[in-house]
């Protein structure tokens, strides 16, 4: 109401109480305004700064909920990058063996040949 007035000059005009919410701060003579008009105003304020608080309240844990998300993602990502690492590592592992068997054989082979060649 006087924003830059001083407490003396808010006292003096709306009541020594001026600083109450809802109707305990209301001196109806010095304003004019009803206790029950001053009760609404307040009890729609607060329904208010609840329905903000709310929202707010919401959108922080979306914003978490967003963030676990993404992060459960990127893990199941991962998880499924290094499976793939890792059956190429075993799919290379297992082309080497089936390399060194079949060069064993050869050799082998070739070693029979030889000491048949000999006898």
């Amino acid at each position: 109401m006087f924003p830059n007035a001083g407490r003396g000059v808010k006292s003096y005009w709306l009541g020594p109480h001026y600083i109450k919410e809802g109707q305990e701060g209301n001196d109806i003579r010095r304003t004019n305004v009803p206790d029950i008009r001053v009760e609404y105003r307040y009890e729609t304020m607060c329904e208010e700064l609840n329905l903000i608080t709310q929202a707010i309240h919401t959108e922080e844990l979306e914003a978490i909920h967003t963030e676990e998300l993404e992060t459960i993602h990127t893990e199941e990502l991962e998880a499924i990058h290094t499976e793939e690492i890792h059956t190429e590592e075993l799919e290379a592992i297992h082309t080497e063996e089936l390399e060194a068997i079949y060069t064993e054989e050869i050799h082998t082979e070739e070693l029979e040949a030889i000491h048949t060649e000999e006898v």
